[in-house]
């Protein structure tokens, strides 16, 4: 696991700030907030690198705001992401019609794997706080439960209309994530 900017110090603040559970002094140094981004866009590009090493996926599943004006000068908004093997929400109110098999099998496990993100009205900088454990095998076995990236879909798309057989796109695909770019092998 990389813990990014983990050596930056912490923004400057009060005395009375720095003690204040849920400031970003208090939660950089005692409660297990050591991942550091410097602005938004760096912790998502962390992210799609976390999901592309351990071909995974993760789902926005909460975004809160403090609920009161004392405790939103502490913290501004917690979003939190599990992995799509988690729950997300309560139990499903689908009713099976059928006992029939499933070709793919089911994809919600109750994975505990989770990553909280904060940010604070005084700085760009973002904290975060990661679970890496996973209930479900990760690597190639897991592909068959991820999402193919926009651009990823669209590049096939496109390829399929230019004519590409089918099977030579999905056997020759690399995606590239970092560079943002699908590369196709002949």
């Amino acid at each position: 696991m990389t813990f990014p900017n983990a050596e930056s110090p912490p923004p400057m603040a009060t005395e009375d700030r720095a003690r204040s559970v849920g400031s970003f002094e208090h939660d950089f140094k005692t409660a297990g907030y050591v991942l550091c981004w410097e602005n938004t866009h760096e912790m998502e590009v962390w992210l799609q690198k976390e999901e592309d090493k351990n071909t995974i996926e993760f789902i926005k599943k909460d975004f809160m705001c403090p609920s009161s004006k004392e405790i939103g000068k502490l913290w501004s908004t917690k979003q939190i992401y599990i992995c799509a093997h988690g729950h997300s929400s309560g139990k499903s109110k689908y009713k099976k019609k059928h006992d029939w098999d499933r070709a793919v099998p089911v994809k919600k496990m109750g994975c505990p794997c989770r990553l909280t993100v904060k940010t604070y009205p005084y700085t760009r900088k973002l904290l975060g706080k990661y679970l890496n454990e996973h209930s479900h095998e990760m690597g190639n076995i897991n592909t068959h439960f991820v999402r193919l990236h926009k651009e990823t879909r669209d590049e096939i798309e496109r390829l399929l209309r230019l004519g590409v057989e089918p099977r030579k796109v999905v056997c020759n695909l690399r995606y590239f994530s970092m560079a943002g770019t699908l590369t196709v092998y002949f």
